[in-house]
């Protein structure tokens, strides 16, 4: 049993044409705060990002807030959810440092930042880099295309099929963070994972 004290988020700053996906990131905002489990996210305010972090703040749960330098506009308002407030340099120092600061990753409904981010990890396990677990919050089936995917390029030799596998999925972001505390790394070779 994993003891996460922090889940690195990935979604959307938009929020999508269906109101589950709005839905499905406040709930996984009260979860976090009930589980006592601190958000890391990207730190905007606006869309699926904003409405997981106001749930969790609301909640009375920590938020950190991960936004780098660029993207510190008015429009984004950084600071209003966070309990604390991370700038990075860039893109690829606000990932790296999600990923240190989390305990594990978990992505909603998103675009093709969230895809980047989330394969981004995965890439980081298949390489040995990284041993967190990993999960996708399947609202509406938002997912099955990005599993879909993942089982082709399996199927076709790209990818191992223990990687996909190693991804956990729910529909109820409750359920996927119970999920995410019995994953085991263990589930891997570390030694040799291509």
């Amino acid at each position: 049993m994993n003891d996460l004290k922090s889940v690195g988020v990935f979604c959307g700053s938009s929020a999508g044409v269906n109101p589950a996906y709005m839905r499905a990131a406040a709930e996984l905002g009260q979860a976090l705060a009930a589980e006592k489990m601190a958000l890391v996210y990207g730190g905007g305010t606006i869309g699926l990002m904003g409405e997981c972090a106001k749930a969790v703040k609301e909640a009375g749960g920590r938020v950190i807030g991960v936004l780098p330098r660029e993207l510190d506009k008015p429009f984004v308002a950084a600071g209003t959810f966070e309990t604390e407030l991370i700038l990075t340099d860039g893109l690829h120092e606000r990932v790296a440092t999600m990923f240190e600061r989390s305990d594990a990753l978990v992505a909603l409904p998103g675009g093709i930042g969230t895809i980047d981010e989330i394969s981004q990890a995965l890439s980081w396990v298949q390489l040995g880099l990284f041993f967190k677990p990993i999960g996708l919050v399947n609202t509406a089936g938002y997912w099955d295309g990005y599993i879909d995917f993942l089982r082709h390029s399996a199927d076709e030799g790209f990818v191992h099929r223990r990687f996909v596998d190693f991804i956990r999925v729910d529909e109820n972001p409750e359920r996927l963070l119970q999920k995410l505390k019995e994953a085991s790394p263990s589930e891997l070779d570390k030694k040799h994972n291509w």
